[in-house]
């Protein structure tokens, strides 16, 4: 992963000047102030997307309250950003509020930068996003000037989000190698493979890994995607109040500072109604062409478990959330946090949740080793039963074909799972004549063709196809 040497180059000494767009949160038993995104400069051209951030450092003198917090970025560079309550430029209505800022940080602060921005004063800051697709899909964007929302969660694969649908996008300005897949939370085999803290795997893993130290390592089955399916780009200049928040892992390492760590840096989502769509204008999207539906919290997942890893990219397990916290107007989060302060902030606030349901995964077949072997019994059966005719003709009256019939379609059942093509053909063979088509090769052959046009048309959905609803993208 990019970001695995966090913070490894350090704190630079260089100072800039800049904005951080912040929300303060409430966990059980703590408060953070989490960066959301950071910019560069007075015009703030260029935005930063945080990987990882260190603990609040507050200090309050009479009216003048200052924090300080170091913030991760890309290459294993380190910040130290600082501001104070008299910094504040605006709040913003998804909870957050904008600060002027200054950075300490490396001499080439611009090289590191995630990506284009703009900020107009009295508005919210806008980011280039990226949303990567196929060639004929772009196409039906363009003409529609619309995304379906997707009803996936992050993770893509066993559950929908019911109250809510997301339109995904990254900050990556391409996608063309596996390793891009796993930053927007894919991966070609379909599987993301995460440590818990605290664990150092030996240098070669036994073949029993994955069960020898299933209470260390997760594997997490994601969305299986190729780069071959995402040649084709299309950016956008998006106002930031429209993201939603990004879920984070808290580590908690024994003597040194709780940190928390952005679970899927590079995927950012806008929510809509499921029924709405997410319209744009000149490859602009605001609050004037995007109706928004948001949710007041961040999934935090205990990096010392690995249910904890899991949580947000499941984000079903809600058992420890940070809950945003919206200061009435008139106040700032410093003076909320001082004012409220060894208060519990997390036990009486109620947010609104998004509600998932698990679905069954979409029966895609690869080409593999069970569909090979599925294929080729299927081959031996029909040509057993054509060559060998005269043990056969007699169809349902040979119990030799009965036997034959009844073992081939549950060694195709238990390699490939229930398929109903597999009940024709097995009722077929028991008309005496009819058993003299390869009806067993036919029936794999149509699951094959089956699992692959519902991979195409899940492709699609995820895509945010203009016509289609799901699943996700980026």
């Amino acid at each position: 992963m990019p970001w695995a040497d966090l913070g490894s180059r350090g704190i630079g000494s260089t100072t800039y000047q800049g904005y951080i767009k912040c929300k303060l949160a409430h966990g059980l038993g703590y408060s953070v102030i989490v960066p959301d995104l950071l910019f560069l400069g007075s015009a703030a051209d260029k935005w930063l997307q945080p990987l990882a951030f260190g603990p609040n450092w507050l200090q309050k003198f009479d009216d003048h309250i200052r924090c300080s917090f170091s913030v991760d970025i890309s290459c294993g560079h380190r910040l130290m950003v600082e501001f104070s309550n008299g910094d504040l430029v605006s709040s913003l209505s998804d909870g957050a509020e904008l600060y002027r800022c200054t950075f300490s940080g490396p001499p080439d602060l611009r090289n590191y930068a995630t990506g284009d921005s703009s900020f107009v004063h009295g508005q919210a800051p806008y980011v280039r996003l990226y949303h990567h697709t196929s060639s004929e899909t772009k196409q039906k964007i363009e003409r529609s000037g619309e995304f379906w929302g997707s009803k996936w969660n992050i993770q893509g694969t066993f559950k929908k989000v019911t109250n809510v649908a997301y339109v995904y996008f990254t900050s990556l300005d391409k996608v063309t190698h596996p390793d891009d897949l796993t930053m927007i939370a894919m991966a070609s085999d379909g599987k993301l493979t995460l440590g818990i803290d605290g664990f150092e795997p030996p240098n070669i893993l036994p073949p029993d890994w994955d069960v020898r130290y299933k209470d260390q390592i997760l594997v997490l089955p994601v969305y299986r995607a190729s780069t071959t399916d995402r040649t084709e780009t299309l950016e956008f200049d998006i106002e930031t109040t429209l993201l939603a928040p990004q879920h984070v892992l808290r580590h908690s390492p024994p003597k040194n500072p709780v940190w928390y760590e952005i679970a899927t840096p590079f995927v950012h989502r806008v929510g809509v109604q499921p029924s709405a769509t997410l319209k744009f204008n000149s490859r602009r999207i605001d609050y004037a062409t995007a109706p928004n539906k948001h949710f007041d919290y961040i999934v935090v997942g205990d990096a010392t478990t690995v249910e904890g890893l899991a949580a947000p990219y499941d984000e079903e397990d809600t058992r420890f959330l940070l809950k945003i916290e919206r200061p009435s107007p008139g106040t700032n989060i410093f003076e909320f946090w001082f004012e409220h302060g060894n208060l519990d902030l997390y036990s009486g606030k109620t947010v609104d949740t998004q509600e998932l349901e698990r679905v069954s995964p979409p029966p895609v077949i690869s080409p593999g080793s069970r569909f090979r072997t599925a294929m080729i019994l299927a081959i031996i059966a029909d040509a057993l039963q054509i060559v060998v005719f005269p043990l056969f003709v007699e169809g349902a009256a040979s119990p030799a074909d009965d036997i034959l019939d009844f073992g081939i379609g549950a060694v195709l059942v238990h390699l490939l799972g229930w398929h109903w093509e597999f009940l024709p053909s097995f009722f077929a063979k028991l008309v005496p004549g009819v058993d003299l088509v390869p009806f067993w090769t036919m029936a794999v052959a149509n699951v094959y063709r089956k699992s692959k046009r519902i991979a195409v048309t899940t492709e699609e959905s995820r895509e945010e196809h203009p016509t289609l609803r799901d699943p996700r993208s980026s």
